[in-house]
Formats: structure tokens, C-alpha cells, sequence
């Protein structure tokens, strides 16, 4: 028999969403649940990535405990047309 797969992903990891984030992995570090962080590396909602060496410092150490970072964009922004992409997928 096999055994049960749960997939998780963090969206919009970015010092904006840092406190949150410190929270979500502690929750799934506790669980032993490995997650994919999508991670936004340019400026969102304030300052860069590279603004926040805590956070990187974080995001290093949850890769080195099995959670794998991933690009979620740069800036995290739709292009002119994104609005309507996602009406006509709907």
C-alpha cells in the first residue's frame, strides 16, 4: 500500500511576509512536513531579499532541513494583460 503524499508551498516569501513565514516553517519544521518556498526576490511590498540577511539566513537553513526554494517572480507582478489571462483560465 502507499503511503500519503501532502504537497505544501509558502507563497510570497519576501521580508514582507518574513514574520509569517518564520511562523509557517516552525509549524511544518514541527511536522516534519518539507515544503517548496516560493520565494520573491526583488522588491515587494518593501524591500528586496538581499535587504534582509536574516531572512536569508532563514531561508538557507530551512533549504538545509529539507524545504526546497523556488522563484516566485521577481517582483511578483502580472503584465498588462495578466487580469484577463486569469479571467479567460477561470
Amino acid at each position: 500500500m502507499s503511503r500519503p503524499t501532502l504537497l505544501v508551498s509558502l507563497h510570497d516569501i519576501a521580508p514582507a511576509s518574513a514574520a509569517a513565514t518564520r511562523r509557517w516553517l516552525a509549524d511544518l519544521d514541527a511536522r516534519a512536513v518539507p515544503a517548496t518556498l516560493l520565494i520573491i526576490p526583488g522588491p515587494w511590498r518593501g524591500a528586496r531579499l538581499s535587504q534582509s540577511p536574516d531572512l536569508i539566513a532563514d531561508l538557507h537553513a530551512a533549504a538545509s532541513r529539507g524545504h526546497e526554494p523556488a522563484l516566485h517572480g521577481w517582483a511578483h507582478r502580472a503584465g498588462p494583460d495578466g487580469a484577463r489571462w486569469r479571467r479567460a483560465a477561470a
